[in-house]
């Protein structure tokens, strides 16, 4: 049986910076919700969709933290993902070509 459902989700690992990593996270996600889990990561979830804003995490730590920084930190994740123009982007929705802004050839 498939069970449709608009959520989506992270699996972070409890870094040094998860701290500030999260507060951004949320405050920029009102749906979301987080919670500690036993064995070392969070999980951060939301209706639709979620949108980390790596360049104000940048600004809150005071030196850069780009999308693979970010990525080391995702034990994993459900949803589509996509990383641009420092945001990384979870999704419920169908991502195309456009989204990625790339032009077809």
């Amino acid at each position: 049986m498939v069970i449709m459902s608009d959520q989506v989700g992270f699996k972070l690992r409890d870094t040094a910076d998860m701290d500030v990593i999260l507060d951004v996270i949320l405050e920029d996600n009102p749906a979301a919700v987080s919670a500690r889990r036993p064995g070392g990561y969070f999980e951060l979830d939301a209706p639709a969709s979620i949108v980390v804003d790596l360049a104000k995490i940048s600004a809150r730590l005071e030196r850069p933290f780009n999308e693979t920084d970010f990525m080391a930190c995702i034990a994993s994740f459900y949803g589509r993902a996509s990383a641009q123009d420092w945001t990384f982007r979870l999704t419920s929705d169908l991502l195309t070509v456009e989204d990625y802004g790339h032009e077809r050839q």
